[in-house]
């Protein structure tokens, strides 16, 4: 399987990097010899850095979901890096209980107002605006029991016009697309099968994970907590960036329109 750091965006950068150190050793070569050469020399003055910035961010989407999607966090194009490297860090570390407090906090706090606003760019989003903001609301005041079913209904709906014939939570709704990081086949595909899992009998223990059918159906009672509603979040928020690469191949690479990795 590909893994995200092979997507096209990444690869491109990659090899343009590889051109540069190219060129930094001819200019190297030519620096004793010519003031224009050394000119250009101290132009690459910061390229070990951003060698070494591309490579975390590159790779740092895997990592992630490596460690992550089996809990319900995915990695998107949307996604704060720093908070990312952080729960790296601390899964490396064995902390994954931290690690997953830090996204629950981070996806039911003020913080992720910019992602809701972000929203309003993808139209099928746009005419559920006023339910956005809404689960926004009552996500803020904590009002999770409320939030979090909007949240699941939302994300169906909206994935269905999207996909212009099923919802997120079909078996078979292609929620993959090329050069993407929430689209790639170990981020919105897992998730969704996840999330999807059957619930048959009533529980009132509480679950951690927002399973459209058994909070939809009754069946999860005690689902109202932090950690259901940032996962909630995190999904439409990464439908947001597959929908925005969607659009993206539609008018630069219409050919690869839908095609999985």
């Amino acid at each position: 399987m590909d893994k995200i750091e092979d997507n096209s965006s990444f690869e491109e950068f990659r090899n343009n990097l590889k051109g540069g150190k190219s060129v930094k050793k001819i200019v190297s070569f030519l620096a004793p010899l010519s003031s224009r050469a050394k000119e250009i020399l101290d132009a690459f003055e910061n390229f070990d850095d951003i060698e070494k910035q591309f490579n975390e961010i590159s790779k740092s989407p895997d990592k992630f979901n490596n460690y992550f999607s089996g809990l319900g966090w995915i990695a998107h194009e949307s996604g704060n890096h720093d908070l990312i490297m952080e729960c790296i860090n601390l899964a490396e570390s064995d902390n994954l209980k931290a690690a997953e407090e830090k996204l629950a906090d981070h996806y039911t706090s003020e913080e992720i107002q910019w992602l809701v606003t972000s929203t309003y760019g993808v139209p099928e989003f746009r005419k559920r605006n006023s339910l956005i903001n809404v689960a926004f609301e009552d996500t803020k005041a904590q009002r999770f029991h409320s939030a979090i079913p909007l949240l699941l209904m939302i994300i169906d709906g909206t994935v269905n016009d999207i996909s212009k014939s099923k919802g997120f939570f079909a078996e078979n709704t292609d929620l993959t697309a090329w050069d993407s990081i929430a689209a790639h086949s170990t981020g919105l595909s897992k998730l969704r099968d996840i999330l999807n899992v059957t619930r048959k009998s009533t529980t009132t223990e509480e679950i951690f994970f927002p399973y459209r059918n058994g909070i939809l159906h009754g069946r999860d009672i005690s689902y109202a907590n932090k950690y259901v509603a940032g996962k909630a979040w995190l999904t439409l928020f990464a439908i947001n960036d597959w929908a925005k690469a969607l659009q993206k191949i539609k008018k630069t690479h219409p050919k690869r329109l839908r095609r999985p990795h």
